[in-house]
């Protein structure tokens, strides 16, 4: 199981749904969820963090942590860095990152489609394929990105309750652009 299912892709992540999407969706959350949940924490820490889950060891769409070391950081959290600079470090949690990151995944990899012929893209009567600059691909992806710099820094830097993050060896990433 996991913590997202095909029907959590709403709004500015929102994806056709039916009988055809929501199985093909699922499986990209079934992949790339623990992919960069290991990429945020590590490998260490994110063992750490599945084994605290209230449905441990499965993973269930309402599986939270139980501990408040991993509370705050799967939760949404806005913190003042520093009131004279305004700087304020925002995370929409764990889930909408994942939301943003698996959207980014999916919608890269289903603009062609591998059949017994060849690599193929679709083609309507009606309707043109938009390309994939003209899409929110990378801005969605940069939404994650943002909540994955935001927890990874509340772990690095901020963990005002010096919370017991020493198994803390994620993988830090960078905002992306077409250019």
């Amino acid at each position: 199981m996991s913590f997202l299912q095909a029907s959590d892709f709403t709004g500015v992540i929102e994806q056709g749904d039916n009988e055809f999407l929501s199985p093909k969706i699922q499986l990209y959350i079934d992949k790339f969820e623990t992919f960069y949940l290991n990429w945020l924490l590590g490998a260490t820490l994110y063992d750490e963090f599945i084994a605290d889950l209230d449905t441990a060891p499965a993973i269930t769409p309402a599986s939270v942590p139980t501990s408040p070391r991993f509370t705050v950081i799967f939760n949404e959290f806005r913190i003042d860095e520093d009131p004279n600079t305004g700087c304020i470090h925002y995370s929409e949690g764990i889930k909408e990152m994942l939301k943003y990151f698996i959207y980014f995944e999916y919608l890269r990899d289903n603009q062609i489609t591998a059949t017994i012929t060849g690599s193929t893209k679709n083609t309507f009567s009606n309707s043109e394929m938009a390309k994939i600059i003209e899409t929110r691909i990378v801005e969605n992806y940069n939404l994650g990105i943002k909540t994955y710099q935001e927890i990874q820094w509340y772990i690095d830097d901020e963990n005002p309750n010096d919370y017991d993050y020493d198994n803390y060896n994620g993988v830090h990433k960078g905002i992306m652009s077409w250019l």
